[in-house]
C-alpha cells in the first residue's frame, strides 16, 4: 500500500532481469513493448523502399496493399539489402535493410549477417555506446527466434574479436535484445546456450544484481 492507502503498483518488467555480459558488452533481453529505453542508437527493421510500419505483418508478397504501392511510387530510390541506414540523432535511428518486398521471402540470412555486422562497425564509426535492437527478420518477418540469436552472437563474436585490441576504447557497452513478451525467457535461454556451446572468443557471464 502507498500513503494514499491504494495499492502499491507493481514492477512489471525488470529490465536487469535478463542480461550476459560478453567481454565487457552487456546484452540483456527485454520485452519488446517497453516505453522507449536510454539508448544512443535504435534500430529498425525496414525493407528496400523503408515503407514498413511497426505493425506491417508481410503474408504475401506477391499481393501488396493499396497503401504499400502508393509509398513506393513516392520514396526515395531503393536501398540496398543488408545495408544499414542512418537517420536523425539523440538517439539516432538505425535503418536495417533485411527486407525486399519483392522477394520471397522478404528476408534473408545473408542479409540480416550483413545488416548485423554493419550495425556493429557503426557503434565505432558514430561512437555509439548503447543500442536497442530488435529480433531482425521477426518484426515483420518469420526469420525465427532461434536463427536470429545464433547469428547474433556470431556477429558480435566477430566484432569482438576483429576489435579485440582496442577492445577498451569501443564505445559500446550495452545491447538491448527487444523479444516480444512471452518469448524472453526462451530468448535468454537460447542466448546463454549459444554463447556457451564454444567456439567463441569471449565468455559470456550471467549478470545479477
Amino acid at each position: 500500500m502507498n500513503e494514499s492507502g491504494n495499492p502499491a503498483p507493481e514492477l512489471v518488467w525488470d529490465i536487469d532481469k535478463l542480461r550476459l555480459n560478453f567481454a565487457g558488452i552487456e546484452v540483456s533481453v527485454v520485452h519488446s513493448k517497453l516505453p522507449p529505453l536510454n539508448v544512443s542508437a535504435i534500430v529498425e527493421e525496414q525493407d528496400t523502399d523503408r515503407v514498413l510500419g511497426e505493425c506491417t505483418e508481410i503474408r504475401d508478397p506477391g499481393d501488396m496493399p493499396v497503401w504499400y504501392l502508393a509509398n513506393k511510387l513516392s520514396s526515395e530510390p531503393q536501398k540496398r539489402t543488408g545495408c544499414v541506414v542512418v537517420c536523425g540523432q539523440h538517439p539516432c535511428t538505425l535503418q536495417a535493410i533485411v527486407h525486399d518486398l519483392d522477394e520471397d521471402p522478404s528476408w534473408s540470412y545473408d542479409w540480416i549477417a550483413e545488416a548485423l555486422h554493419n550495425i556493429f562497425s557503426l557503434t565505432i564509426e558514430k561512437n555509439i555506446s548503447s543500442i536497442q535492437l530488435p529480433m531482425l527478420g521477426n518484426v515483420h518477418g518469420r526469420f525465427g527466434l532461434e536463427n536470429f540469436i545464433a547469428l547474433f552472437v556470431e556477429k558480435l563474436d566477430e566484432f569482438v574479436n576483429t576489435n579485440g585490441k582496442t577492445l577498451q576504447r569501443m564505445p559500446l557497452r550495452r545491447i538491448w535484445l527487444m523479444v516480444p513478451d512471452d518469448q524472453c525467457e526462451k530468448a535468454f535461454t537460447v542466448l546463454k546456450n549459444k554463447a556457451a556451446s564454444g567456439g567463441f572468443s569471449f565468455q559470456a557471464h550471467h549478470l545479477t544484481k
